[in-house]
C-alpha cells in the first residue's frame, strides 16, 4: 500500500501560494480566529526608514498588543499621517494587497521563529505605547522597547493566512 506524499509546512519554510514564508500561528483573540502569520520574501515588503506617526498624537485604535491588522487598519484611517502603516497597507505584491505592520506581539513571534530574515536593527510594530511612543523589535538584541513616533526606523510588512 502506498500514502500520497502530502507536503506539511513548518515554520520557516516557503509558502509560495502565500507569498512568503510561514512564520508562526497567531491566536485569535475575542473570538476572532487563529490565524498563520506570513513574511514576505519579495524585497518590496521591506522599507529601511519611515516614522512610526506624529509625536504627541494619541491613536486609541493602535493600542492592541497582538492585532497588528487592527492597528494598521485604524492607523490608516486616522487624520494624522502614520507613514510607516500607510506604508505597509498600500503593497501589492504578488496578487496580495492585504499587507499590514505587524503589532508588538506578531514582531515579537518573528523574533522567536524566523529572525535570520531580518537585517539587524530596529523594526517598528504598529502598537502604540503612548501618544509619544510606539513599541519596536530590536532584531539584533532580541528585546521590546519604545521610542519616539518620529523616529526613522525599518519596516517589515506581514500578512496573515486564517485557520478555518
Amino acid at each position: 500500500m502506498t500514502q500520497s506524499k502530502q507536503q506539511i509546512l513548518r515554520i520557516g519554510m516557503e509558502w509560495p501560494e502565500q507569498g512568503g514564508i510561514l512564520a508562526g500561528m497567531m491566536r485569535g483573540e475575542n473570538g476572532a480566529p487563529d490565524y498563520f502569520l506570513i513574511l514576505p520574501t519579495d524585497p518590496k515588503a521591506y522599507n529601511p526608514g519611515l516614522a512610526w506617526g506624529d509625536y504627541e498624537k494619541d491613536e486609541p485604535g493602535a493600542k492592541h498588543e497582538h492585532d497588528g491588522q487592527a492597528n494598521t487598519a485604524a492607523l490608516v484611517e486616522s487624520k494624522i499621517e502614520h507613514p510607516a502603516a500607510e506604508w505597509a497597507a498600500g503593497l501589492q505584491i504578488g496578487g496580495f494587497k492585504d499587507f499590514y505592520l505587524p503589532s508588538r506581539r506578531e514582531l515579537r513571534m518573528l523574533w522567536c521563529t524566523v529572525a535570520d530574515q531580518f537585517e539587524p536593527g530596529w523594526y517598528w510594530s504598529s502598537t502604540q505605547f503612548s501618544a509619544y511612543y510606539a513599541w519596536f523589535q530590536v532584531f539584533d538584541g532580541g528585546y521590546q522597547t519604545s521610542t519616539g513616533k518620529d523616529f526613522q526606523s525599518r519596516v517589515r510588512a506581514v500578512r496573515r493566512f486564517i485557520i478555518e
